[in-house]
C-alpha cells in the first residue's frame, strides 16, 4: 500500500508524503489526526507494518494543531488502513472494468495498472491477478445463485412437480 500512497501523494525529498485534500484518503488523513502537548511513542507496526512520515497540508482546519505533536491513534491507524485498502480496491476494479470495456486482455490491463500506478513490488502482478480471479469467481457464484432462485420461483408458479433440490443440481 505504500506504493499506492506514493501514487496518490508526492514524496518529498525528506521521504515524507505530501498529503493533499484532493483525494478522499487525504481528507481522511487530515480528519483523523490527533494532537498532544508531549511527543507520543511511535505506534507498533505489527507483522508487516511500516511507519510513513506525512506532511499534512497547511490549511485553516489544521492551524489549531500548531505547536502540538501530531499522531494517529491505533484505532485511527486501523481505520485509515481499511480506507486505503478500499480506495485501492475501487481504483483497481474501475481500471480493470474500463480495460475490459476496451476489450484488452486481463494480463495487459494488470501490467498497465502496475506501470501507471508505479507499483514496484515484484509480487504485485500475481496479487492483482488473484484479486481479479477471486472477484470473477464471486460474481459467477452470485449469478448462479440468482439464476437458481429465478428458476425455482418460475417453476413454483408454473409446475406442480417442482425442480430437483439444489444439492442434486450441483
Amino acid at each position: 500500500m505504500v506504493e499506492f500512497l506514493r501514487y496518490l501523494f508526492e514524496e518529498l525529498p525528506s521521504g515524507a508524503m505530501k498529503v493533499t485534500q484532493q483525494h478522499n484518503i487525504g481528507r481522511q488523513l487530515v480528519a483523523y489526526v490527533s494532537r498532544s502537548l508531549v511527543p507520543m511513542p511511535p505506534p507498533s507496526t505489527g507483522k508487516s507494518g511500516v511507519i510513513i512520515p506525512l506532511s499534512l497540508p497547511d490549511s485553516r482546519d489544521l492551524r489549531v494543531l500548531d505547536n502540538h505533536f501530531l499522531y494517529y491513534t491505533e484505532d485511527a491507524i486501523n481505520y485509515l488502513n481499511k480506507v486505503l485498502n478500499a480506495e485501492f480496491e475501487d481504483d483497481f476494479r474501475q481500471y480493470l472494468r474500463r480495460g475490459k470495456q476496451c476489450e484488452m486482455k486481463t494480463k495487459d490491463i494488470i501490467e498497465n495498472y502496475i506501470v501507471s500506478r508505479r507499483l514496484v513490488d515484484p509480487n504485485t502482478f500475481d496479487t492483482l491477478k488473484k484479486r481479479e480471479y477471486r472477484q470473477a469467481v464471486a460474481e459467477q457464484a452470485s449469478k448462479k445463485k440468482y439464476l437458481l432462485r429465478k428458476a425455482y420461483y418460475i417453476d413454483e408458479c408454473v409446475s406442480t412437480d417442482g425442480l430437483p433440490s439444489e444439492k442434486t443440481m450441483d
